[in-house]
């Protein structure tokens, strides 16, 4: 890779001041602790994990992009409280962030529903594998890191909020079968 990591080096814009001739000579860079910002990088994260699952269900569905669009012609924001249309797919990127694509019309109902019933059943399974273990914590246990606690706790709080989603897509397209019957 050495010959493409150089033809970039030529082409990018460079820092003022800098006359480095080649990548080969140039200094190796060093960490700027000014431009470190968490925030902004789990901001990140965040937003190329919505990104994956739009990618993800528009995949699994086989929803082709069209001409006019890059996948996604609109998007809206629910309240955690409110019923979402009758039938979308569901990709649980946080315990409350959900992505909703609506694949009414796009997918045989029937396919769908098996789908989603098999991504409830692993979900409840990988639910109960957490409570197994999280049951078999003692609070006097060291040898188990605050840390690692935490972080099991927030894989079975992720894990429960999927049965759930799943639970709803699965009500929505039954729904969607019956004929858009709420």
């Amino acid at each position: 890779m050495p010959f493409l990591t150089e033809e970039l080096w030529q082409r990018l814009p460079r820092r003022s001041g800098d006359l480095t001739k080649s990548i080969m000579i140039a200094p190796y860079p060093r960490f700027d602790p000014n431009l470190n910002n968490p925030t902004a990088a789990s901001q990140y994260e965040f937003l190329l994990r919505c990104s994956k699952g739009v990618k993800s269900l528009m995949a699994e569905y086989s929803i082709k992009r069209n001409a006019k669009s890059k996948g996604v012609a609109t998007m809206d924001i629910l309240a955690s409280d409110s019923v979402p249309p009758i039938g979308c797919a569901v990709f649980v990127v946080t315990s409350f962030t959900t992505i909703l694509l609506d694949i009414k019309g796009h997918i045989a109902v029937d396919t769908a529903l098996q789908k989603a019933k098999n991504k409830l059943e692993n979900s409840r399974k990988v639910a109960g594998r957490l409570k197994e273990i999280i049951a078999r914590w003692d609070e006097n246990d060291q040898r188990i890191s605050k840390d690692a606690k935490a972080a099991e706790l927030a894989k079975l709080e992720e894990a429960e909020a999927e049965v759930g989603n799943y639970k709803r897509s699965i009500e929505q397209f039954e729904n969607l079968k019956l004929g858009g019957a709420a």
